[in-house]
């Protein structure tokens, strides 16, 4: 089982652990299911214990962010495997961090019971998305060299590390509400229905609906 030690944070890849236990790949993208979580102290902690377990949000927002960041992840692939499909890894999954502060160093991995890492040499590299690049440096005319992101689920972005995050990132292409919405023609505003007018209201309810716009 994984160990930490007191006073970090530390993260778990549930699909990397089962992938590796199980010797197949387990989609990240899957929603995994824990029955239950035990806590031990190895390490002698003599006073209280508080212990924060957290996991991404199950909701809209968090989901449609996977789904179109996967979605742009699968095209720039495709770029590439439809003229050479052959080329593509057998372990072939979009697999990205929790948040921005996720490393190799502090995300905890399956062990055996010897608590050494199992299986020894397990493959699991996080996806990156390559930006195409056509400038040439030019003094030799050779292209510079491709810059390159990582993703992660939630948090801010880390732009000295090259991680986006995708919440974020769906929230600026995300149309916001404006206050002009909707764009109503300044003779049918003179007329608008109040409260006190019911008449007025149940005679021009059909033509009002027609200029409301659905709220995204």
């Amino acid at each position: 089982m994984p160990t930490s030690q007191v006073g970090v944070g530390r993260y778990i890849d549930i699909a990397s652990d089962l992938s590796k236990v199980n010797r197949k790949l387990f989609d990240q993208g899957r929603q995994y299911f824990i029955g239950g979580v035990t806590i031990t102290d190895d390490v002698g902690v003599t006073n209280a214990l508080e212990v924060s377990i957290n996991t991404a949000g199950n909701n809209w927002i968090v989901q449609n962010a996977w789904t179109k960041g996967k979605a742009m992840w699968d095209e720039m692939n495709q770029e590439v495997l439809l003229d050479n499909p052959s080329i593509q890894g057998k372990w072939h999954d979009y697999k990205i961090r929790l948040s921005e502060n996720q490393a190799t160093a502090n995300t905890l991995s399956v062990i055996n019971g010897a608590s050494a890492p199992w299986p020894v040499g397990a493959e699991w590299q996080y996806s990156t998305y390559v930006l195409p690049e056509h400038d040439v440096d030019p003094a030799t005319g050779a292209i510079l060299p491709a810059e390159e992101w990582t993703a992660a689920l939630v948090g801010p972005d880390d732009v000295p590390n090259k991680r986006f995050s995708l919440v974020k990132a769906y929230e600026e292409s995300r149309a916001t509400v404006q206050d002009t919405a909707p764009n109503v023609p300044a003779a049918l505003v003179a007329k608008r229905p109040n409260s006190s007018n019911c008449s007025f209201c149940c005679r021009t309810r059909k033509a009002w609906s027609g200029y409301v716009k659905p709220n995204y």
